[in-house]
């Protein structure tokens, strides 16, 4: 029994450990390459390579005798110490020369590979320890180590982020990892003692064939649609759906919890049930976009059933233990390369999210199978089966296609990248730029209307207000303002002749569709300079640039840009400030309050923060000097403008590289 806890305790640990970094690495390199749901699938992408990488490892070490495999394991766990790197979040520098993909990756292999790939691979070994040791079926042990990775997971944002800093995290991470390395090679001292050189075959009730080429190649695909539904499920959850902050947390939890129920007893896989309600979910979830909260349950419910019924299958197909290895070594590689489809393929080829239609046809396509090769039986006669998934097949088509061609707006440019899927719509007398389902700028067709900003932008709304302050502060000088994010190119419209705009940009595609589908750029009456990179990245590599106000709007889709509104970065835009510039921060969002970050950080910098409400939009003014006011001739414009101090809150804290909490700013209305 104390050899069972042994090994469990140290499963559950390994597994806690991998997912706690996971979201720590995520929240250290969007610092360093912008906030974007890309971020979040390349760093599960690193992820499910390493935990491939990770059962490689255990595969190759279970073809040795027993005590050789202890020995040699312990071996390499000692020596993952000497290589464990983590340096503190300051010194994670992607590759500035390769694409932001590969640039990310390079960085977190720099920096992760070695524990995280040792840590992968603890499950599988012990396992495989564990049956050697004849303590029982070893498979529950894939249960345990999953478990852990949902307790990490929802711990992080809700225990760890609010309360204690990224080097503090870092520190505290490392030596949990000793204390594993500990555990491991307790383990492997114990196996060296008690397994014999050649352990007798124990039948658990599967069958010991050795398995074909067949399966292994049925596990592959099984484990990577479960990935890939994952992945593009939760980006179109997070940016079309409801781009809440923490919200990636929850599909992923319940992709591990499938894992849980089907590893833990095969009883909770209802097979006829679920094949028969995933593609029934899947026809009438685009019924339901019309009602967010509606949606975000049919899709998370989509997420379950499909990955239910992928990794149920696999555990339905599971060999006897002597091949664990090379079974986990399966399901991890169709993992990765879930992944890789995702990450690395389907952009490159792609210029929308197809992927959900794809998966929706394979659903189909193993619903096909079961019931027909498989005989599951819903109903007396086969007939009547293939007739209702016939039925199935239809609607699925019919219904798709339906809302796929959405009256009265024509999409005339569409394009995707690492930072999401950007369109060009022309929609009654205005043509739209849109990331998701979030608008980033819009110009009237119409040629005598097309120098009117619009939107977040338009005359009556903070920007407006910023510029129009300005100017009647210095009747007459020329203006130098700079704008974090591009979007349609709209406040170009605000320069008059010798003014100088510069705008930094992230997104070449958000260059590309701003110069080639709208004419704010073109029509710019001043000069207009587009910088691409992360915006405070360009900006701390600068000679100050003395703007007379500097715009932060950078969000992509609804998402934070945490790096974009720490102490650390309004210190770098206080550097490009004019002595009487203001810094407007663009703070307009459904699930987030981002006015405390903001007055807690001015607060604390002894400046000034305003806030200003109205119908175009929400802002945060920072000044050194000159607080914003409304010039007393220009109110008639402005009729349903406020401006207030901005208010604070201690329970947000102020946020810095090292620390933020983007669990205490939610909107829980």
């Amino acid at each position: 029994m104390c050899i069972k806890i042994l090994l469990g305790v140290t499963i559950f640990l390994s597994a806690y450990l991998i997912f706690q970094i996971e979201p720590l690495s995520g929240k250290i390199v969007t610092a360093r390459l912008g906030g974007s749901a890309g971020i979040w699938s390349v760093c599960v992408l690193f992820f499910q390579l390493v935990v491939l990488a990770g059962y490689v490892l255990t595969y190759l070490l279970c073809k040795l005798k027993p005590k050789l495999q202890a020995t040699l394991y312990a071996t390499l766990a000692v020596a993952s110490l000497g290589l464990l790197k983590l340096p503190p979040p300051e010194l994670w520098m992607p590759p500035p020369e390769l694409e932001p993909v590969y640039s990310l990756l390079s960085l977190l292999i720099g920096n992760l590979a070695v524990p995280c790939i040792f840590l992968s691979s603890v499950s599988g070994m012990l396992q495989k320890w564990f049956a050697q040791l004849k303590l029982g079926n070893p498979y529950p042990l894939y249960s345990i180590s999953n478990t852990g990775s949902l307790g990490a997971l929802l711990a992080y944002p809700i225990l760890v982020e609010p309360h204690v800093g990224l080097a503090q995290t870092i520190d505290i991470w490392r030596w949990f990892y000793v204390a594993v390395i500990g555990l491991v090679v307790l383990s492997a001292v114990i196996v060296w003692l008690i397994v014999k050189p050649e352990p007798a075959a124990v039948e658990l009730g599967v069958d010991e064939a050795a398995p074909s080429s067949t399966s292994f190649l049925v596990w592959l695909c099984l484990s990577a649609l479960g990935s890939v539904t994952l992945l593009v499920y939760t980006t179109y959850l997070t940016q079309d759906i409801a781009p809440v902050p923490l919200l990636w947390v929850v599909p992923l939890s319940i992709y591990l919890v499938t894992f849980i129920l089907c590893f833990a007893a095969s009883q909770f896989y209802e097979r006829k049930i679920l094949l028969l309600l995933a593609p029934a979910l899947l026809i009438f979830e685009p019924c339901l976009r019309s009602l967010p909260a509606a949606n975000v349950l049919a899709v998370l419910s989509i997420i379950f059933l499909i990955c239910m019924i992928c990794h149920g299958e696999l555990v339905l197909r599971k060999p006897g233990y002597r091949y664990l290895p090379l079974f986990y070594l399966a399901v991890a590689l169709g993992g990765a390369l879930g992944g890789i489809l995702v990450n690395l393929v389907a952009p490159s080829i792609f210029d929308s999210y197809v992927e959900r239609g794809i998966i929706g046809w394979c659903i189909i396509a193993l619903t096909v199978k079961s019931f027909w090769k498989d005989d599951l039986r819903f109903f007396s006669h086969r007939w009547l089966d293939a007739a209702a998934i016939i039925t199935l097949v239809y609607l699925l088509a019919l219904l798709n296609l339906t809302f796929l061609l959405k009256p009265g707006k024509v999409t005339v440019w569409q394009k995707r990248n690492f930072y999401g899927c950007l369109s060009v719509n022309s929609d009654g007398d205005r043509i739209t730029l849109v990331n998701g389902d979030i608008i980033h700028g819009s110009q009237y067709k119409d040629k005598a209307f097309q120098f009117i900003p619009t939107q977040y932008y338009a005359r009556s709304s903070g920007a407006g207000l910023i510029d129009d302050c300005w100017r009647s502060r210095h009747p007459g000088r020329r203006l130098k303002y700079g704008l974090i994010g591009l979007g349609a190119g709209t406040m170009a419209a605000y320069a008059n002749p010798g003014d100088t705009v510069v705008f930094y940009e992230i997104d070449p595609k958000v260059k590309e569709a701003a110069q080639r589908y709208f004419s704010y750029l073109s029509n710019c009456r001043g000069s207009v300079t587009i910088l691409n990179g992360d915006a405070r990245v360009t900006l701390s590599t600068q000679a100050p640039q003395n703007f007379d106000y500097l715009l932060v709007d950078a969000f992509n889709g609804d998402a934070v840009p945490v790096h974009l509104l720490t102490k650390e970065a309004v210190n770098i835009y206080l550097k490009h400030l004019a002595a009487d510039g203001i810094l407007l921060v663009h703070i307009s969002n459904k699930y987030v309050n981002l006015e405390p970050v903001l007055a807690n950080i001015a607060e604390q910098l002894g400046l000034t923060a305003q806030y200003i409400r109205s119908p175009n939009g929400r802002y945060v003014a920072i000044s050194r000097m000159h607080p914003v006011e409304l010039p007393a001739e220009d109110q008639k414009f402005f009729p349903e403008l406020t401006i207030e101090q901005a208010r604070g809150n201690q329970l947000v804290g102020v946020w810095t590289d090292n620390y933020s909490n983007v669990y205490a700013i939610l909107n829980r209305k």
